[in-house]
């Protein structure tokens, strides 16, 4: 099993392959509207 921390790297790097940007945790909790 994995943890979380490593599932987030996982998702992070995949992520930058594609060119994606990856929202700091003040941008997630406003994108999720847990702000």
């Amino acid at each position: 099993a994995q943890s979380n921390a490593q599932l987030v790297e996982r998702i992070v790097r995949i992520a930058r392959e594609y060119g994606r940007e990856i929202a700091t945790p003040s941008e997630a909790r406003r994108i999720l509207s847990l702000d």
